[in-house]
C-alpha cells in the first residue's frame, strides 16, 4: 500500500473506531456524496475516501475502499530493470524526465522524483537538505546521519523502543523484507542491497548499472548496490570523479595536441584546448560546419560564395588554405554537414527542404536521401555517431523532439520530447554513449542516453544564451554562446560550473580536432566492398550496406545497381522542396527507394513538364527550368540532359508537347506570350553544333498571367488558362483561352466571377470535355470544348483542397485490373498531397495516393502509347515549322521569328532588316551565348554568363559603382561597401583591405571607426566589450552609467548586472567583484522584495530569492539553503 495512502487509511480506521457506531454504514450511505475529483484525481465507486491520485490507480495497490482503482488493471510483473505502471512496464531509466510514459504519471510521480538523483532507489533525503542521502538501513538505527536529525524522528520508536507497546504502523504493511519511517514521517518498506521496492512491499533484485547509469563509460555491478566504474582503450578513470574518465597520459593518441576549431561566415580560427587563439584565415563560408574525417586527416566545411550556390570544400588539416572542390548532384544550400569517419561518406541536413541524405565523396560521386519531411515540421540541428550507427536531429515543429535515425535511413525514434522549445548544441559522446544538448526555454545543458534514457541535467544558465554551439571532448563540453564567448562545462564535476576560455568574433559553428573525438571502428567493411553506388551503416547492419541512389535497385550481387523492371504507365511529379522531376505508380504508394525512374535532381523549380517520344524510339521529359530561366529535355534511358532554350524564356509556367507533329508549346508569364518549338534537334543537336531549336511566338500581348497549356491533337487546337491577381478590379476574372495550333482563331473559352485562378489544365479528347483546377475556390472543374456546359466535379466545401495546381487525366484499368475506368490525377500546392479521382463512379470520392513534401508544382500521366497519332504534316515538306489545324489541307507550314514565308507556303526566307525583340527581359543582362543572366550580377567578380562577357574589362572598367557599393580599381568590380575593411579580400588585389583605404575611411552615421578601419555600432561603445579587438571602443574616455540602487550591482568594471545576480556562486561581473564579501549580511536596502504571492528565501550567505508560495513544504528544496522545507514536519503533523 502507498505511504500516504496508507497513512490516510489508519485515520479513516481511527475515525471510524472512536467516533462511529459499531455498525458499519451501509454503501449505500454514500451514494449521494459529490464524487466529482479535480483533475488528477481518480473518483472512487463507493466509500468515504472517493478520490485518489491518478498514479495510484493500477499500481497493484487497493486505494480505494471498494478496490474500484485496481478494477480492469493489467498488473504486468516487470522485470528489475522497469517499473510498473497502468498495466504496461517502464524503463527507470524513463523515469523523472518530464515525459509521461505511464498513463496514469507514475515515472514521473514526486515520491520517485523530487529529490532529482537516484536516492529513492536506496534511501530517503533528509527532511530539510535534500543533497543528503540516507540509506533505509541507516533510518531509525538509533544515529542521526541529517543535521535537521529527521532520520531519527519521533516515529522510530515503535523500531527503537524496546517492548513497544502502541499501534505498530509497520505491522500493517506486511513488509517482505524490512520496514522503516522516512524522515517525513511516513512509514515504508525497503529491501536489501541490490534488490527495489515494488507493489510497496515486495523486493525484486535490480542491476545498479542498469538502474541509473552511474558510470560515464563502463558499468559492471558487483553486489548490492556495489558496482564498479572503467574506461575504455586509451581513458582511464579520473581520481578526482571515479565515476568519470580522462583521456589517458601517455596514450597513443596523447602526443596528438587537442584543438578547437571555430568557424562564421567570415573567416576559420582555431584555438587550443584552454581558449588560447592559435591561427584564422578568412573564407567565404556561412554556417561552416567544419568536420574531420581523421582516416584521411581531412576537413569537410559548406563553402557559400557572395554569387552561385554552396559547395562542399575539403583540405588538409595541416593546409587548410590549400582547397579543393566537390561537385555533388545536390543543392547543399541551406546545409549542415558531418562526417562519418567509418566509410567516408558525408551527411547533410537541409534546413529549407526538411532533408537528409548522405553522399560518398569517392568517385563516382553518389547521394542517397535517407529522410524528406512531408509535414509541418523544421529540422535545425544535426550530429552523429559513425561508431554506433546513429544519426540524431532536431525536428520543431507542434511537437518539438529530438530525434534518432539509423545512419542507414531505418529505424526511426524519437528519443527527447522538447515540447514547444527549441534544442540547440546537439553533440555526443560516443564513449559513454549520451547525447548532449541545450534547452533553450529552459535554459539548461541536458544529457540522454541514445535511447532517450536518463535525461539529466548538467548545468542551467540565469541568463539564456540565445545562440548556443558545444562540441564534447574529453568528459567536458567545449561551448560557444551568443556566438562570442568560449567556455568550457567539466561535466565529471559534482556541481559544474562554466569556465570562460576567451571573448571571440562571431562563432558559428565549434569543433574538436583530436583522434578520440572519433571511436575507433574495426568490424566495417565499407571501404573494401566496391559498392557501385554507396556503402552504408547502422546500428544494426555494423558491417556496411550497399544502397543505391534513387531509381535504381540492388543487383543479386549485392553490390551492384540496377534498374528495375520499367513500368508503361506512370505518374511524373515535378516538386520545389528539394526541386526535382520523379516518377510514381499510378494505383499505389511506391515502394521505398523505387522509382520508375531516375529522378531529375537538383532543380530550382521545375514547373512546366510533359514528355515526349522521338524518332529514334527514345522517351524524353520536357520541363521548364524556372530558377535558370531555361526549357530542357531529359533522356530517360540514360540521363543525358540537353537545353533546349536559355534566353527568350522568362517565366515558362505552362509546357504541352504536340507528339503528332514533334513541337513544343508553352506559355511565358514574364513576357506574356503562347510560343511554339520543334524538338526535331533532340538527340542529334549537341551545343553549338547541328541544327537549331527553331521557335516562334504563336500568341502575343496574353493579359494578366498565361499558366498551364494543353494540346487537343484530334481537334488542331490548343487551351490555355489565365489567371488574374486578387488586387484587379473584379470586372477582369480569369478564363480559358483557345486557339488553333498556329495561333490563330483566338478566343474566350470561358470566363466569369466564379473563376479567378485557373492553374491545371487537361483535355478528355474522347469527349471533348476540358478539366482544370480552379486554385482560389478549391475545386475542380469540367466544360466541354464548345464552352456552353461546365459542371463543378469535385467541390473544395470539404476541405479536399488547400490549392489544387496541377490536374492530368488517365483511361485505363491498373495492371490486376482490380481498378479501371478514368481518372483524374490532381497535385494539392500546399499541402504536397496527390489525389486520384474515380470519373467513372458516381460516389466517388478523391483518394489521396501519395503525399510529397509541398510544393508540388506538376503531375501529368506517362503512358507513350496514348500519343501515338498521325499528322498530314508527315506527308509535307515545310522547311522550318509545320503545325496542324482544323481545315483543310489540316496543315500549316510557319516560320521562325525573323523569317516569312513565301508564296509557296512551304519555304521560309530571313526577313530584310529584321531587329529582333530583345531576348531577355528589361532586369536582365543578355550574355554573349545568349543567356539572360540578372542585371546585378554584371561585373560582381563571379563568371554568371559561363562564357565572362558579364565581366569583360573594357565594359566594367567604364562602370560606376552605385551608392552602397565600392569600386575594385584593379578589376573595376563593384563590392559592397559594407565588404570593405571588414577583414576578409573581396577584391582580387585586396584593395578593400589596404591600410590607405581602412584608415582613411568614414563610417555610416550611426556607427563609430576603430583604428583598424572596422565600423562598428555606435552602441557598441563604452559597453565594456573589446569590439575594436584593440581596446580602442573601450578607452578610457569612457564614462559609464551608474547602476541602479536596489535594482543593480555595480562591478568594479563600471559593468551593472541585475542585483539578484550577486553572491550567487557565479562570476556575472567578469572580474569576480559580485562574488567578494558575500558574508556580510544583506541590508534592508538592497534585500529583495518578493511579491505576495512568492515567500523569501532566509539564506543569510547571499541575496535572498523569492519563490512562488505554492512550492512551499512541498517536499523539494527551490531555495539554495532549503528554507523553503524548514519546519514542514511541524506544520504536516
Amino acid at each position: 500500500m502507498t505511504h500516504r495512502n496508507l497513512i490516510i487509511f489508519l485515520v479513516i480506521i481511527l475515525y471510524t473506531f472512536f467516533h462511529l457506531s459499531e455498525q458499519t454504514p451501509p454503501a449505500s450511505r454514500y451514494a449521494d456524496l459529490d464524487r466529482n475529483c479535480s483533475r488528477g484525481w481518480f473518483s472512487c465507486k463507493e466509500g468515504l475516501l472517493w478520490c485518489v491520485l491518478d498514479e495510484w490507480v493500477c499500481d497493484g495497490d487497493i486505494d480505494c475502499e471498494d478496490g474500484s482503482d485496481e478494477e480492469n488493471c493489467d498488473h504486468t510483473d516487470c522485470g528489475p530493470d522497469s517499473l510498473s505502471c497502468a498495466g504496461r512496464c517502464v524503463s527507470y531509466g524513463l523515469a523523472c524526465n518530464g515525459a509521461m510514459d505511464c498513463t496514469n504519471g507514475a515515472d514521473e510521480a514526486k515520491r520517485l522524483c523530487n529529490t532529482g538523483n537516484t536516492c529513492p532507489y536506496f534511501g530517503s533525503h533528509c527532511l530539510t537538505n535534500a543533497s543528503i542521502c540516507v540509506a533505509y538501513q541507516q533510518l531509525c538505527d538509533g544515529n542521526p546521519d541529517c543535521p535537521d536529525r529527521s532520520d531519527e524522528s519521533t516515529d522510530c520508536e515503535e523500531l527503537l523502543e524496546p517492548g513497544y507497546t502502541g499501534f505498530r504502523l509497520c505491522d500493517v504493511l506486511s513488509c517482505e523484507h524490512a520496514c522503516t519511517f522516512l524522515p517525513d514521517g511516513l512509514p515504508t518498506c525497503y529491501c536489501p542491497p541490490g534488490s527495489i521496492l515494488y507493489n510497496d512491499t515486495k523486493c525484486k533484485s535490480a542491476n545498479i548499472c542498469n538502474l541509473t547509469k552511474p558510470c560515464s563509460q563502463t558499468c559492471k555491478h558487483t553486489s548490492g548496490w556495489e558496482f564498479t566504474c572503467s574506461c575504455v582503450d586509451s581513458f582511464f578513470v579520473n581520481p578526482l570523479n571515479s565515476s568519470h574518465c580522462l583521456i589517458e597520459e601517455g596514450s597513443i593518441f596523447q602526443s596528438s595536441e587537442p584543438y578547437l576549431i571555430a568557424a562564421s561566415d567570415q573567416q576559420i580560427q582555431s584555438f587550443n584546448i584552454d581558449g588560447q587563439r592559435q591561427r584564422s584565415f578568412s573564407s567565404s563560408v556561412a554556417r561552416i560546419l567544419p568536420t574531420v574525417d581523421y582516416n584521411t586527416h581531412t576537413a569537410y566545411w559548406i563553402s557559400h560564395p557572395k554569387s552561385g550556390p554552396a559547395k562542399l570544400v575539403n583540405a588538409s588539416l595541416n593546409h587548410l588554405k590549400e582547397t579543393e572542390t566537390i561537385e555533388l548532384p545536390y543543392s547543399i544550400d541551406n546545409c549542415q554537414i558531418s562526417v562519418d569517419w567509418v566509410t567516408g561518406n558525408i551527411y547533410f541536413l537541409n534546413t529549407k527542404d526538411e532533408h537528409i541524405f548522405v553522399c560518398s565523396v569517392a568517385q563516382p560521386i553518389s547521394c542517397i536521401s535517407l529522410l524528406q519531411q512531408n509535414k509541418p515540421a523544421t529540422l535545425l540541428e544535426m550530429t552523429l555517431d559513425a561508431y554506433a550507427g546513429y544519426i540524431f536531429y532536431f525536428e520543431h515543429g507542434a511537437y518539438s523532439k529530438v530525434n534518432r535515425l539509423d545512419m542507414d535511413g531505418t529505424n526511426y525514434q524519437n528519443i527527447v520530447k522538447i515540447s514547444m522549445s527549441y534544442a540547440q548544441g546537439l553533440t555526443v559522446d560516443p564513449y559513454g554513449e549520451r547525447l548532449y544538448f541545450f534547452e533553450l526555454h529552459s535554459g539548461c545543458i541536458e544529457s540522454v542516453d541514445y535511447d532517450g534514457k536518463f535525461r539529466t541535467t548538467h548545468f542551467c544558465y540565469k541568463k539564456k544564451p540565445n545562440m548556443f554551439e558545444a562540441a564534447f571532448f574529453n568528459d567536458s563540453l567545449y561551448i560557444s554562446e551568443n556566438k562570442k564567448l568560449l567556455s568550457r562545462l567539466q561535466l565529471w564535476e559534482p556541481y559544474p560550473s562554466l569556465q570562460v576560455l576567451a571573448n571571440t568574433s562571431a562563432i558559428e559553428t565549434l569543433r574538436v580536432v583530436h583522434p578520440l573525438v572519433q571511436r575507433t571502428v574495426s568490424h566495417v567493411k565499407c571501404r573494401h566492398m566496391n559498392c557501385q553506388h554507396i556503402c552504408l551503416i547502422g546500428s544494426t547492419k555494423r558491417v556496411g550496406t550497399c544502397f543505391c541512389r534513387a531509381g535504381f535497385i540492388l543487383n543479386n550481387d549485392s553490390r551492384t545497381c540496377i534498374r528495375p523492371p520499367s513500368e508503361d504507365v506512370y505518374l511524373l511529379v515535378s516538386k520545389g522542396h528539394p526541386g526535382e522531376i520523379k516518377g510514381i505508380p499510378l494505383f499505389h504508394e511506391p515502394q521505398e527507394h523505387y522509382s520508375p525512374i531516375v529522378p531529375i535532381e537538383n532543380l530550382k523549380g521545375p514547373r512546366g513538364l510533359d514528355y515526349y517520344g522521338d524518332t529514334n524510339g527514345d522517351d524524353w521529359i520536357i520541363y521548364s527550368h524556372i530558377g535558370e530561366y531555361e526549357i530542357k529535355a531529359h533522356r530517360i534511358r540514360d540521363g543525358f540532359s540537353q537545353v533546349i532554350f536559355n534566353q527568350s524564356v522568362y517565366n515558362c509556367e505552362g509546357l504541352a508537347i504536340d507528339w503528332s507533329n514533334g513541337n513544343m508549346l508553352w506559355t511565358d508569364d514574364g513576357y506574356k506570350t503562347i510560343n511554339l518549338a520543334s524538338l526535331a534537334p533532340l538527340g542529334v543537336r549537341s551545343p553549338g553544333h547541328g541544327p537549331p531549336f527553331l521557335r516562334k511566338v504563336l500568341v502575343n500581348g496574353v493579359t494578366s498571367h498565361p499558366r498551364a497549356i494543353v494540346v487537343h491533337e484530334a481537334r488542331s487546337v490548343i487551351y490555355w488558362s489565365v489567371w488574374e491577381p486578387i488586387e484587379t478590379p473584379q470586372t477582369n476574372y480569369g478564363k480559358i483561352e483557345t486557339s488553333w495550333m498556329d495561333g490563330s482563331h483566338r478566343e474566350i473559352l470561358y470566363t466569369g466571377s466564379d473563376i479567378l485562378w485557373p492553374n491545371g489544365i487537361t483535355v478528355d479528347t474522347l469527349r471533348d470535355v476540358i478539366y482544370y483546377t480552379e486554385a482560389f475556390y478549391d475545386k475542380i472543374e469540367a466544360i466541354e470544348i464548345n464552352g456552353k456546359i461546365k459542371t463543378t466535379v469535385i467541390s473544395g466545401t470539404g476541405n479536399q483542397f488547400g490549392h489544387p495546381f496541377s490536374i492530368s487525366l488517365f483511361e485505363g484499368a491498373s495492371k490486376d485490373n482490380t481498378l479501371q475506368g478514368r481518372y483524374l490525377f490532381v497535385a494539392d500546392y500546399r499541402s504536397g498531397l496527390i489525389y486520384r479521382y474515380n470519373l467513372t463512379s458516381n460516389r466517388s470520392e478523391p483518394v489521396i495516393l501519395h503525399r510529397e513534401k509541398p510544393p508540388v508544382l506538376q503531375v501529368i500521366v506517362f503512358n507513350p502509347l496514348f500519343r501515338a497519332g498521325h499528322s498530314a504534316c508527315s506527308e509535307v515538306m515545310c522547311t522550318d515549322l509545320c503545325v496542324s489545324i482544323p481545315t483543310y489541307p489540316h496543315y500549316k507550314c510557319l516560320c521562325p521569328n525573323g523569317a516569312s514565308i513565301t508564296a509557296d507556303n512551304h519555304t521560309c526566307i530571313d526577313k530584310a532588316n529584321y531587329t529582333t525583340v530583345p531576348s531577355c527581359a528589361e532586369q536582365q543582362f543578355q550574355c554573349d551565348n545568349g543567356i539572360c543572366i540578372v542585371k546585378k550580377w554584371v561585373c560582381d567578380g563571379d563568371n554568371d554568363c559561363h562564357d565572362n562577357s558579364d565581366e569583360k574589362i573594357e565594359m566594367c572598367a567604364k562602370k560606376n559603382c552605385s551608392d552602397g557599393w565600392f569600386l575594385c580599381s584593379n578589376s573595376s568590380v563593384c563590392i559592397l561597401s559594407r565588404w570593405v575593411c571588414d577583414g576578409e579580400s573581396d577584391c582580387s588585389g585586396g584593395e578593400d583591405e589596404t591600410p590607405g583605404v581602412c584608415r582613411g575611411r568614414s563610417c555610416p552615421t550611426g556607427q563609430f571607426l576603430c583604428p583598424s578601419g572596422l565600423c562598428i555600432p555606435d552602441i557598441w561603445r563604452c559597453d565594456l566589450d573589446d569590439d575594436c579587438h584593440d581596446g580602442f571602443d573601450e578607452s578610457d574616455n569612457c564614462t559609464y552609467a551608474s547602476c541602479r540602487t536596489g535594482v543593480e550591482f555595480s562591478c568594479l568594471s563600471g559593468r551593472c548586472i541585475a542585483l539578484e545576480w550577486a553572491c550567487d556562486g557565479e562570476d556575472d561581473c567578469g572580474d569576480g567583484s559580485d562574488e567578494e564579501d558575500c558574508s556580510v549580511t544583506t541590508t534592508p536596502s538592497t534585500a529583495t522584495k518578493c511579491a505576495e504571492n512568492e515567500m523569501q528565501c532566509s539564506n543569510e550567505t547571499s541575496l535572498a530569492r523569492c519563490m512562488p508560495s505554492r512550492w512551499r513544504c512541498d517536499g523539494d528544496d527551490d531555495c539554495p539553503d532549503g528554507s523553503d522545507e524548514t519546519g514542514c514536519r511541524e506544520s504536516i503533523t
